[in-house]
């Protein structure tokens, strides 16, 4: 985990919001990836 420290802190909110966004539509996508191809495995 890559913490970066800003003087300003809506920049450090908004890189805050951009990694949390990022880490969760990689899971997002992860998911159900993962999803499909247990589904067509399964049929």
């Amino acid at each position: 985990m890559l913490i970066m420290v800003y003087p300003s802190n809506s920049l450090f909110n908004l890189n805050r919001d951009i990694c949390h966004n990022s880490y969760l539509n990689m899971h997002f996508i992860e998911f159900h990836v993962t999803n499909k191809f247990n589904h067509k495995s399964y049929n």
